[in-house]
């Protein structure tokens, strides 16, 4: 009920509407164009233990215990621009009110009086001010987050006389679930793209983890089955990182997927496995592109099930380029003729498209390319998932 219409001139001589008026749970006051009150309904003596006739003639300042009155007050203000006037107020007993004043008109527009009308709302204001410190504390852990993910991101790429690397990462979100990096180990490069579960604190803590069980298993090759630090098994790593994962006890519906590869510098050679990445790793030689068929579930804790992680070497020779990227890539929806209930996806289709058209220029420039296409396509839709890709050329 809207409680403007309320008032008239005639209303407090009426016996109906102060009846009605008594009932509601806001404090109502009625003063004079002097601020003296007037009329109170039951709700307005009783938060302020007094009788209606013990209001009358205060000043409307003074039943709150002020001496003057309240800065930016709305009834000061509806007085002068007899238009409705609100805000809200904290009162010297620590509540906060949502006051709002309503001018009362004669015919000819002269003030005649005010309507005062508050709501307590101490609880919603005490509520968002618990929310607010519970967003200011996330959002300083979202931050120290995010510097530490970025921090992970190699700053620089290994490159060799043969090989040109490149690489790029978008997050859809403020914290990212997708990851990459490489790292030299002697006589060879270890690589990884990941996509873990979660676009939160815990999506950049299971990124550090993977970061650090890589680097456990590279530093102590001698208890993990490696003979030498220049002879790693991708295999081997893989299992080691999910049992590694398994042993952390995390719920079962925490998950890394997971491409990782070694480069062997001297000959070229790539040995990956595949744990959840479902986009095939792609090969651009100068006749062909060719998917690289290479299959694994993604680590978890869940039990029983077989996780057979296999290796694929990939001869990679002058000219030739190994691609790989995460599903954010070719899902992300693209602009259909202004048609937004049908959109379409970038697709794989339109990525070999690009690779083919590009397979001859520089990792970077293929990058670039798969971007430039990617933006045209979506337009002014907003990134949906996570973007990474990684682009390895043997010159």
């Amino acid at each position: 009920m809207d409680q403007e219409n309320f008032f008239d001139a005639d209303i407090f001589n009426v016996d109906m509407n102060a009846k009605i008026l008594n009932i509601i749970d806001e404090l109502i006051i009625y003063m004079d164009k002097d601020f003296n009150i007037k009329w109170s309904n039951k709700t307005a003596q009783e938060y302020f233990s007094s009788s209606r006739e013990e209001l009358i003639d205060k000043k409307c300042y003074d039943k709150w215990g002020f001496s003057d009155f309240c800065f930016d007050c709305p009834v000061v203000k509806a007085k002068k621009t007899k238009n409705i006037e609100k805000t809200e107020m904290a009162k010297p007993n620590g509540h906060y009110w949502l006051m709002k004043a309503i001018p009362d008109l004669s015919e000819n527009g002269e003030i005649k009086g005010i309507i005062e009308i508050a709501r307590d709302i101490t609880d919603r204001k005490l509520y968002e001010k618990e929310l607010t410190r519970i967003n200011n504390k996330l959002n300083r852990e979202y931050d120290r987050a995010e510097m530490l993910h970025n921090n992970l991101l190699p700053s620089e790429l290994p490159q060799t006389k043969e090989l040109k690397i490149a690489a790029y990462y978008e997050p859809a979100y403020r914290l990212g679930g997708d990851f990459y990096d490489f790292l030299e180990i002697e006589n060879q490069i270890i690589f990884y793209i990941s996509d873990v579960s979660g676009h939160d604190l815990s999506s950049s803590m299971l990124n550090v983890f993977l970061k650090e069980a890589i680097n456990s298993f590279i530093r102590a090759p001698e208890c993990l089955g490696n003979t030498s630090k220049s002879k790693i098994n991708i295999v081997d790593l893989t299992k080691f990182i999910k049992s590694t994962f398994e042993n952390l006890g995390l719920p079962s519906d925490y998950f890394i997927s997971l491409l990782v590869g070694v480069i062997n510098v001297e000959n070229n050679n790539i040995k990956i496995c595949n744990a959840g990445i479902h986009c095939l790793p792609i090969l651009l030689k100068s006749n062909e592109i060719i998917n690289l068929e290479n299959a694994g579930l993604p680590i978890t804790s869940l039990e029983g099930i077989n996780f057979d992680y296999k290796e694929t070497v990939i001869n990679l020779k002058p000219g030739e380029t190994f691609f790989a990227y995460t599903d954010g890539l070719i899902e992300q929806e693209i602009e259909n003729n202004n048609d937004t209930e049908n959109r379409e996806t970038f697709g794989e289709k339109r990525l070999i498209e690009v690779l083919e058209k590009n397979k001859d220029h520089s990792p970077a420039e293929i990058i670039e390319a798969v971007n430039c296409r990617l933006e045209k396509k979506k337009g002014d839709i907003e990134i949906q998932d996570d973007q990474t890709y990684i682009a390895i050329q043997h010159q």
